[in-house]
């Protein structure tokens, strides 16, 4: 079965107990695979261990581009006159090809992990031309854009992959230049300016998304 850790960060032990050794700490987010137990034994890639079970929730399986974003947790930038080049590499996926890390590049993340999955993005820099992309939908579902307010001036946004809900008003947001890097954390719905889905859903997915 499929889960996420649903704590800030979560041991990955080599055995079922805290008197084991920790092989490192998991990130908010990220997805195992386990059969369900007082303490699982899971799966992280090509990694195995195990993890208290109370820490992690059952979830279904990532969107292609959300999959894609997911594998990219932990790039960041560069401190100093040196940039990351993973992160130019994000900004050449728009129009604008920022030489620098230091540039915002939420939009330009999320645009890459959609041309990845070969899926047409906005090609843009500005996380707010997300409000003019795919398809708006009434309630999130993980892997849709969340265009959130950012700033006091009207260009100003951030976009996110939509990650779970954090809380009755919060949110979990994947997404790039959170906290200058790529990162999992929550924002408040009332910051919310939009969700946008890539491809046009089928009538009656339509319809279950509008209710």
């Amino acid at each position: 079965m499929r889960y996420r850790v649903t704590a800030s960060a979560l041991n990955l032990r080599s055995g079922p107990g805290t008197e084991y050794p920790v092989l490192e700490a998991l990130p908010r987010g990220t997805r195992l695979d386990a059969a369900r137990a007082g303490w699982e034994r899971v799966r992280v890639g090509d990694r195995t261990g195990w993890v208290a079970s109370q820490h992690i929730e059952e979830t279904e399986s990532d969107p292609s581009w959300l999959a894609i974003a997911r594998l990219e947790l932990g790039v960041a930038e560069v401190p100093g006159e040196n940039h990351s080049d993973r992160i130019l590499e994000y900004h050449w996926a728009t129009s604008l090809k920022a030489t620098a890390d230091e540039v915002p590049w939420c939009a330009a993340f999320a645009c890459w992990c959609l041309e990845k999955a070969s899926i047409d993005s906005p090609r843009s820099a500005a996380a707010r031309d997300f409000l003019r992309w795919g398809v708006e939908i009434a309630e999130p579902r993980p892997g849709c854009l969340v265009v959130l307010k950012r700033g006091t001036l009207e260009w100003q946004g951030h976009v996110t992959f939509f990650d779970g809900w954090a809380g009755p008003e919060q949110i979990y947001g994947l997404g790039g230049n959170q906290s200058n890097r790529v990162t999992v954390q929550t924002f408040g719905v009332a910051g919310v300016l939009g969700y946008r889905w890539p491809v046009a859903p089928s009538p009656a997915e339509a319809d279950a998304l509008a209710a």
